[in-house]
């Protein structure tokens, strides 16, 4: 930890003049902090979902035998709630595409700095995408078309999305999440 002084100029005499001392955080390497490395592999993969998946659901590029479009609908044999494109769920995408895309771009930034000042966005996103993905689970599974056929595929693709923001919000829970 080190500490810089803070200075300003005296009007009068045009003199540097001494107003007090700030504390200058230190924060690990990031090497050090193998759990955040982990939260930055997430959110990464959170901004690849957000662009080669729910972006190409909400754009309506399903359709045509581009890669992607063809990954997109390999997921959806499996998950036949998902793939009758309820009104629910592209509002869900679109709020993925184009709200949580930014928050994990800032996330990734915010880590690999060591930022405290993300906690209360940490914390925001957390609320967010937990009431997300309650709701998304409440349909796929009590809606009309549960995936009674391919539940492991649909949890194991799914449930990441609801654990990891949890882990997140218990990661940024202290007021100074990176130390002060």
């Amino acid at each position: 930890m080190g500490h810089a002084t803070q200075r300003r100029v005296d009007a009068e005499s045009g003199q540097s003049v001494r107003i007090g001392t700030l504390l200058r955080l230190s924060v690990k390497p990031l090497r050090k902090r193998k759990l955040d490395v982990f939260f930055i592999a997430c959110f990464a993969f959170g901004v690849f979902s957000c662009l080669f998946s729910d972006l190409y659901a909400v754009m309506g590029w399903l359709e045509g035998e581009g890669f992607w479009a063809q990954a997109n609908r390999y997921y959806l044999e499996g998950d036949p709630f998902l793939a009758s494109h309820p009104y629910y769920m592209r509002i869900v995408m679109l709020t993925s595409a184009f709200v949580w895309l930014p928050f994990y771009l800032v996330f990734i930034y915010a880590l690999v700095r060591g930022c405290n000042w993300v906690r209360p966005l940490a914390l925001l996103y957390v609320g967010g995408i937990t009431v997300n993905m309650v709701n998304f689970f409440w349909f796929e599974f009590a809606g009309p078309l549960p995936p009674t056929e391919h539940l492991a595929w649909v949890l194991g693709w799914n449930l990441p999305y609801l654990i990891v923001p949890l882990l997140f919000g218990l990661r940024m829970w202290r007021h100074e999440p990176f130390g002060a």
